[in-house]
């Protein structure tokens, strides 16, 4: 099971001239435990997103991980 619990405009005082700002997306997931991934994705003027940032974390052990987008 995935279950979107918020997608969060960035402030927009964060935002470089034009550009929207970044959004942060949190995603609940069942697969293989109880995992919470956060991501921070900022949409791209030609459509889609890039994502900048995204983080997992799980309730099965104190560890997390995270990575950058490229």
């Amino acid at each position: 099971m995935i279950e979107i619990l918020d997608f969060a405009h960035y402030s927009e005082r964060y935002a470089q001239g034009g550009e929207l700002g970044p959004r942060l997306l949190k995603v609940k997931s069942d697969i293989g435990g109880p995992v919470l991934h956060l991501l921070q994705m900022r949409p791209l003027d030609e459509g889609g997103t890039e994502l900048l940032w995204a983080a997992e974390l799980s309730s099965s052990s104190s560890d997390w991980q995270a990575f950058r987008g490229g």
